[in-house]
């Protein structure tokens, strides 16, 4: 029960980061026209140990700075608990060659649409 208690903890602390990512899914946040999450660990599925995934991770996390992008870390879940980024305004050409780059079998990538 105390485990579960500190994770509510983290949720708690971290809500207005919370409310912040889904007013950018929502597309509320006037700066933000797409949106992918992304992650570099466990190429091709194929699970890593938390040392090896930290480390792609922060080589992914270089990557989108020299592209000049922000990003929100993340954790996630594919087939696995994973640690991913919210990257915003980024392109689809370029969430795809940060997928091919760290061998993802997944990105996810949107863009807000006007009617």
């Amino acid at each position: 029960m105390k485990n579960i208690v500190n994770e509510w903890k983290k949720f708690i602390i971290k809500e207005s980061g919370f409310n912040r990512i889904m007013s950018i899914l929502r597309g509320e946040v006037p700066s933000v026209d797409s949106v992918a999450f992304i992650t570099a660990a466990n190429p091709y599925g194929e699970p890593l140990s938390s040392k090896a995934n930290i480390k792609r991770n922060e080589q992914l996390a270089d990557w989108l700075r020299s592209r000049g992008l922000g990003f929100i870390r993340i954790r996630g879940r594919f087939g696995g608990p994973e640690k991913s980024f919210i990257v915003n305004n980024i392109t689809k050409a370029e969430a795809v060659a940060a997928g091919l780059e760290f061998e993802q079998e997944a990105i996810i990538w949107g863009e807000k649409t006007f009617d």
